[in-house]
């Protein structure tokens, strides 16, 4: 899992659980038991349930049991007793049962909930009563198979400020009521199959912090349409935009967010026109994926004024030229994927520079000489791809220091001379020197205790 994926897992994490507040999901036996009301709406919701569903998983919800906030996936609060948590993820259906499951509107009898997890259901509609459940703050609806429209009642919970829609629809434009959802920060309709134009609505969601639409490849932006609407959102930090037709602006930034610290375009038409509207953001972002796109030329030297960038992802591009030697002043990189470009120059001069927190480093597919330096001195490195260069150098004999590195590989280049002795690569796990030209004897990987893959031949 790279750096990027795990951000985005932390923030989203970090976001549902601010939204627990206060409340407590305890089952203390001191807490305040459930209201008998919503004892009753949530019976009678099961009952529902298990008319519709041939598998769910609200076995704990027994009638014997009259306090509601001791069944599973039931959080209330501790001091009203009220039910304000649902956490009903995978248990109302099952994708393999053959009908869907209808969302009683008995839940609209839980006037104080806040938080409703529905994913990973198999859904007869979006129910039209959650634009009544005014308390509620987050929606999560991902990965749930939903049989029909969503209705624009939903854009009637104006509290809510997490909507989770991924992997959960058939199509069709982006629903118009998410535009009035003013107190969203959190906003994921990724894998969707949306389709049309990028909609303007999104761009009136002024408080919006993370906004995730990758994966409708059959979105399409309206020229410059689509960075305007961004424009509009001041506090936006998490953008991904990934296989969505995406065109790089056709304009100069205007007053574009300094907040935004992880960017996503990996997979759209966008050109190195880009670069200059990334001038703007240079000292907020710290994940950068531009991958699969369609950047040509070198990068520019302004490219080296971000500040704080932890991940950068530049590869299958048309990039070429030496890359600025400035990269090697980005102190707090972690990873950085330059593969499958048209880069030139020495790998050692690459690698000069201190790059203390680097651990990966993938720059295979492109036309670099040179030989591998002593990667010992980056006590950070984990992984490191350079196969199918040009390089026709010699490896050091040996290396200075004990290394942590658990994946190289130098395969399908030129170098030359004897295998170096790898003793003091304890963490290696993949180690790829195939199809080179390399000569002497095998040397000695009895140190390498965790070594799984070694390809030597060619």
């Amino acid at each position: 899992m790279n750096a990027s994926h795990i951000l985005h897992i932390i923030g989203a994490l970090a976001f549902m659980l601010s939204l627990l507040g206060s409340e407590s999901l305890s089952k203390d036996d001191n807490a305040i038991r459930c209201i008998e009301a919503e004892w009753k709406a949530l019976q009678l919701f099961k009952q529902g349930v298990v008319r519709g569903a041939q598998r769910h998983d609200l076995g704990s919800w027994r009638d014997e049991e009259k306090d509601c906030c001791k069944w599973k996936g039931v959080g209330c609060d501790n001091r009203t007793g009220h039910v304000t948590h649902l956490f009903l993820s995978s248990r109302i259906s099952a994708f393999t049962d053959s009908t869907s499951v209808s969302v009683d509107k008995l839940l609209i009898e839980l006037p104080y909930l806040n938080y409703l997890d529905l994913s990973n259901n198999l859904l007869a509609g979006i129910p039209e009563f959650i634009g009544s459940l005014t308390n509620l703050i987050h929606l999560d609806l991902s990965e749930t198979y939903i049989d029909g429209a969503f209705p624009d009642q939903i854009g009637n919970s104006s509290n809510l400020q997490y909507l989770n829609l991924s992997l959960c629809c058939n199509g069709g434009p982006i629903p118009k009521f998410i535009g009035s959802l003013n107190n969203l920060r959190y906003l994921d309709i990724s894998n969707s199959w949306f389709t049309g134009v990028i909609s303007h609505e999104l761009g009136s969601l002024s408080r919006l912090q993370h906004l995730n639409l990758a994966n409708n490849c059959h979105l399409r932006g309206g020229g410059n349409f689509e960075w305007l609407f961004i424009q509009r959102i001041p506090s936006i930090s998490v953008l991904r935009i990934n296989h969505c037709q995406l065109f790089a602006p056709s304009s100069a930034p205007g007053n574009f967010s300094s907040s935004i610290s992880s960017l996503h375009l990996n997979g759209n038409y966008i050109n190195s026109s880009i670069f200059y509207w990334l001038s703007h953001l240079s000292g907020s972002l710290v994940v950068l994926d531009l991958g699969n796109n369609l950047l040509e030329g070198r990068i520019p030297q302004t490219f080296c004024h971000m500040s704080a960038p932890t991940y950068l992802d530049l590869s299958a591009n048309q990039l070429n030229g030496v890359p600025p030697k400035c990269i090697n002043n980005l102190s707090n990189l972690q990873v950085v994927d330059f593969s499958a470009n048209n880069f030139t120059g020495n790998l050692e001069h690459l690698l000069f520079g201190p790059f203390a927190s680097l651990q990966e480093l993938l720059i295979s597919e492109n036309h670099l000489t040179g030989s591998l330096p002593d990667i010992t001195l980056f006590s950070s490195l984990k992984k490191l791809q350079v196969s199918s260069n040009q390089l026709n150098g010699y490896q050091p004999t040996t290396f200075k220091h004990h290394s942590t590195l658990q994946f190289l590989d130098l395969s399908n280049n030129h170098l030359r001379g004897f295998l170096p002795n790898f003793t003091k690569f304890s963490s290696f796990r993949f180690l790829n020197l195939y199809n080179n030209g390399f000569s002497g004897n095998l040397p000695d990987f009895t140190g390498c205790s965790s070594l799984e893959v070694l390809r030597l031949g060619g």
